[in-house]
């Protein structure tokens, strides 16, 4: 109980309030979410890992640190790129 508290202090809930991740900003939301490897994000979204390199240095996807990618926020990320991509025609 004590860390649900110390997250709700630091995020700025009060107690009893219900946290919705769409209402939060990227970086705290990255913050929320498990972390992955490249090749389990690979895993995740049915790309190669090389693939998922290119996407990040193309700012589609984020990585946390070293290796670590923030999984719930890179899977929403890939399906707005998809999403932008289809309406684009590319």
């Amino acid at each position: 109980m004590a860390k649900k508290a110390a997250l709700n202090i630091a995020i700025g809930i009060g107690q009893g309030e219900h946290l919705r991740l769409g209402e939060l900003n990227e970086d705290l939301r990255a913050l929320l979410l498990p972390f992955v490897s490249v090749q389990e994000l690979g895993e995740l979204l049915d790309l190669m890992p090389r693939r998922i390199q290119q996407l990040t240095d193309e700012q589609v996807l984020v990585r946390a640190g070293r290796g670590l990618y923030p999984a719930g926020l890179n899977v929403s990320r890939y399906v707005s790129y998809l999403r932008d991509t289809r309406h684009s025609g590319s």
